[in-house]
């Protein structure tokens, strides 16, 4: 819960920067605007992250296997060479 409300803090602020200064005293659905708005963002700045680290599990699980198989594959090929001699 607290991972996501860093993103959701951030962008809060960055919307909230980023609103004219000129502006008036803003009102609470102005308020509740800018929340909704860096709620959303900082759920698809979470959702963003997590499927990169789900997709950098997938590499390293991919290359771990690889490499299993190779050494697999090597040792049958060692079994083999040995049946031949």
């Amino acid at each position: 819960m607290r991972s996501a409300l860093l993103p959701i803090a951030a962008w809060l602020g960055a919307l909230q920067s980023m609103a004219a200064p000129s502006a008036p005293a803003s009102t609470v659905d102005q308020t509740a605007r800018l929340v909704a708005i860096a709620s959303m963002l900082g759920s698809l700045t979470v959702l963003v992250y997590r499927l990169g680290v789900w997709r950098q599990q997938m590499e390293s699980c991919r290359s771990e296997m690889t490499a299993c198989f190779e050494r697999i594959e090597r040792r049958i090929e060692r079994l083999e060479a040995g049946k031949d001699g």
